[in-house]
Formats: C-alpha cells, structure tokens, sequence
C-alpha cells in the first residue's frame, strides 16, 4: 500500500474518531472529509456520490455494489466511490479489499481524497 493511500486511510479514521476542542469547527471538518469531490457522468455513480456526500455511505454502498459485481461497469471510478462509502461506515476491510492492488489509486483524479 502506497504512503499516499496509508494517509488517506488514517485522514478517514480521523475524521470519525479524532475530537477537536472546538465542536463546531471539528464537525465542518469531519464533513469535508466525508465526501467526495468527483462528479460522475454515469447516473448510478453520481446518485452513490450523492449519497455520500450527503452523509448516506450505507446506500452509496447498496447502490454500488450490484454494478461492481458487472466485471464491465468495474472501472477504478466505481471502485473509488466504493471504497469512500466504506470508509463512510467505517468498513475498513472492505476499503482494503477494494483497494488491494488498485495501482491507479495514487493517481485517478489527481490524487484526490
């Protein structure tokens, strides 16, 4: 696993589990970090990029799931809003999985959290 997906992986985990003094400013923080910033062409994966920047990872994830099963519809674009929703509900594993071996991870969208 590349150091720039180590440190995705550790700013997601925070986002959820690190407290900061000023609640109000934590909670503006914790949202951006929460949601992608990717606007996709495909109908599906943009309702799923909704859904998450909307703070609904489980249904971006229940959305995504039936097209990453279609070895055709699987593009790194899919894996990568997936894989955010995961994360979205703490599904650390299944971000792993997601990501094992995903070489393009450190360069779809400019490197983009």
């Amino acid at each position: 696993m590349s150091l720039q997906m180590l440190a995705l992986l550790i700013a997601l985990a925070c986002s959820s589990a690190c407290s900061d003094p000023r609640p109000g400013e934590a909670a503006v923080a914790a949202r951006a970090a929460d949601s992608v910033a990717i606007r996709p062409a495909d109908p599906t994966l943009r309702a799923a990029a909704d859904a998450i920047n909307a703070g609904h990872p489980w249904q971006a994830t229940q959305l995504l799931t039936p097209l990453l099963a279609d070895s055709t519809r699987r593009t790194p674009e899919a894996t990568y809003l997936a894989a955010a929703a995961a994360a979205g509900w703490e599904g650390w594993s299944e971000v792993e999985r997601l990501l094992a071996g995903a070489s393009w991870a450190d360069s779809l969208f400019g490197g983009e959290p």
